[in-house]
């Protein structure tokens, strides 16, 4: 039976992931300072995105269905809010180098495959 992903279980997961390394050294927000929500998209797993005022991050409950899909797409878009925070990045969705460096990091600590990124 698959996961049922809630906005609950995308806080709970964030705060999972927050709490561990890399993420717990990146100055994330706690996970009730930022929105959260499902979406269907048939063009994207997750987003992240800064509206001026608040981080938003939309997992596709459509397509996400196990725990290690929802916190692979969950540390891809954490990594995303990571290079906004630390200013290391030029646009909301930049795979440039840092990003990667980034994703290489998150894969070791998490025994993550890069790949899935």
């Amino acid at each position: 039976m698959p996961l049922r992903i809630t906005p609950d279980v995308i806080r709970n997961a964030y705060e999972y992931l927050r709490s561990t390394r890399p993420f717990n050294s990146w100055k994330l927000p706690h996970a009730d300072k930022i929105q959260i929500r499902t979406v269907l998209a048939h063009d994207k797993l997750g987003e992240w995105r800064f509206d001026n005022k608040h981080h938003c991050i939309s997992i596709n409950d459509k397509y996400i269905s196990t725990s290690f899909s929802l916190l692979t797409t969950l540390a891809h878009e954490m990594i995303h809010m990571a290079q906004y925070v630390l200013k290391t990045e030029t646009s909301n969705s930049e795979h440039n180098k840092d990003f990667f460096k980034k994703v290489k990091t998150v894969a070791r600590h998490h025994g993550f495959d890069s790949k899935w990124f």
